[in-house]
């Protein structure tokens, strides 16, 4: 819609069709024609990275997405910061779930149990930046998280304070009652980050690198209107050296080092990217 604003996008494109803002009865015009591949839906069922990619340079720096995922309705710009971070280094893209909501931690005051891990208490700021914790709170969040992904249960009960959801502590009394292994919180939590790192070894070797944990231009400038108004995100670069130095993951170029593959038993993965104790 906004690439036909801007005259990008043409009648001829959309077979007359006028992509104006809050016309519900077009957007389920759309969503139809999207499915079927008919007319203009045939060019929106890529996505919009696609989309842009194919407008040119200047529906690139507009669409809203990372690693070509669309993001979703929560502005990191307005309402929290981890977020920002969330939506920048998560291995699938902007999604506000996968690995987890991470806004619980200092948007909501939940440390989901955590804290005995290392999670930063307070926690700082909605809006704050830079080398805050929100770099090593995210880590901890997303292995969270991870647990509940590989232990095929719903994220949302893991996300509360630690008296009321499903902890670390807690899934791993669950699994061992279950199933009769004897494991503890803090080699359930070990696994998920063999887990975590695997994502990030498997992008890695897709072709992802450093470049591609970022945002939108949009969410570099400011909100233009409403309550929000005037708040950006401002030192991305900060929230991210912070958690890749969590991680074990190289600043420069956001590979997890030989060090910590070493750590996770995953030597193989190590070599299959090339790493050397030498350049860990």
């Amino acid at each position: 819609m906004e690439v036909y604003e801007r005259g990008w996008l043409t009648n001829k494109d959309t077979e007359n069709l006028e992509l104006k803002w809050g016309d519900t009865e077009l957007i389920l015009l759309l969503i139809e024609k999207i499915a079927k591949r008919e007319g203009i839906g045939d060019l929106l069922a890529d996505g919009v990275k696609r989309v842009a990619d194919k407008l040119g340079k200047e529906a690139v720096e507009l669409a809203l997405h990372t690693k070509g995922l669309e993001m979703p309705a929560h502005d990191p710009r307005a309402e929290s910061k981890i977020l920002a971070l969330q939506y920048a280094v998560a291995p699938r893209g902007g999604c506000h779930m996968h690995p987890t909501w991470a806004a619980v931690w200092d948007l909501d005051k939940f440390d989901c149990g955590l804290r005995p891990f290392g999670l930063p208490w307070p926690p700082s700021a909605p809006n704050a930046e830079g080398s805050v914790g929100k770099g090593i709170a995210f880590k901890l969040l997303a292995l969270h998280g991870t647990i509940a992904e590989i232990a095929c249960t719903c994220i949302f009960p893991t996300l509360g304070p630690e008296n009321g959801c499903l902890t670390p502590k807690r899934y791993a009394e669950l699994i061992s009652a279950i199933t009769g292994w004897e494991i503890g919180q803090y080699e359930l939590m070990k696994i998920a980050e063999r887990v975590w790192n695997l994502k990030r070894c498997i992008n890695i070797r897709e072709g992802f690198s450093k470049k591609d944990d970022t945002l939108p231009k949009r969410m570099f400038e400011p909100v233009a209107t409403g309550p929000s108004k005037g708040k950006s995100v401002n030192d991305l670069k900060g929230l991210i050296n912070e958690f890749y130095e969590a991680c074990g993951w190289d600043l420069d170029t956001g590979v997890p080092t030989h060090q910590k593959l070493e750590e996770l038993d995953l030597m193989d993965v190590a070599e299959t990217l090339g790493l050397t104790s030498r350049n860990n």
